[in-house]
Formats: C-alpha cells, sequence, structure tokens
C-alpha cells in the first residue's frame, strides 16, 4: 500500500484546464496521466508547477527515454495546444468568438446536419 497522497482535486482540474484536456506533448485526448517534473520520491511535490499532463504513452516514454527537467517544462510551459493548434493562452475575459443561431424551424432544417456535427 503506497502512503503517496493524491494530487488534490483543484490542482487536478487546473492541470487540464492548462492543457486543454490534451497530454502537453503530443495532443493525444484519452489515457490521460498526471505526471512529475522533478519526481515525486526526490520532491514530495504535488504543486501545480510540479505537474504535466501526458498520455500514458508519452508519460512512459518520459521515463524510459529520461527527459529531463527542461524538457519537460517546456511542455509545460507551451502544451501541445498552444504549439499547434492556436490554443489560445491566456484569454481572460476577452471574447474569442461570437455566435448566433436562428431557431427558426426552416433555418434550422437547412443547418441541422452542420450543427449537429459541431455539437458532437
Amino acid at each position: 500500500m503506497s502512503s503517496r497522497p493524491s494530487i488534490p482535486i483543484d490542482i487536478q482540474r487546473d492541470l487540464m484546464v492548462e492543457c486543454g484536456h490534451r497530454c502537453c506533448v503530443c495532443g493525444e485526448n484519452l489515457s490521460l496521466e498526471k505526471a512529475h517534473i522533478i519526481a515525486w520520491s526526490v520532491t514530495k511535490d504535488h504543486s501545480f508547477e510540479n505537474l504535466l499532463v501526458l498520455c500514458s504513452l508519452c508519460h512512459t516514454r518520459s521515463h524510459d527515454e529520461a527527459w529531463d527537467e527542461k524538457t519537460l517544462r517546456k511542455f509545460k510551459e507551451k502544451p501541445w495546444g498552444a504549439r499547434y493548434k492556436g490554443f489560445p493562452e491566456n484569454v481572460g475575459s476577452r471574447k474569442v468568438v461570437t455566435l448566433s443561431l436562428d431557431t427558426t424551424l426552416d433555418a434550422f432544417e437547412g443547418d441541422k446536419d452542420r450543427i449537429l456535427a459541431a455539437l458532437a
């Protein structure tokens, strides 16, 4: 039985928001894990600053390939979404997009497939 405490829920939530619910390295959105930048065994530190989100494959690679602290911090500072998808950094309260939807039956029928695909 491990005596290592769980990562606090608020920190887990903040980590997921930071990376857009994707691996910081490759952008995968499945099998996500919270990984320590400096190993737990060294620091006993579950702080937001010492954690990032990796998919299970990248997490394994980080250990197998001995990714260093500098490499992991770069992925945390600029996760995959920010590097490749124009993921908005520090959006704050500014308007990112404005949407309008005509809900009359005729208008909806013409756009129904497009709207349903966007919502999916």
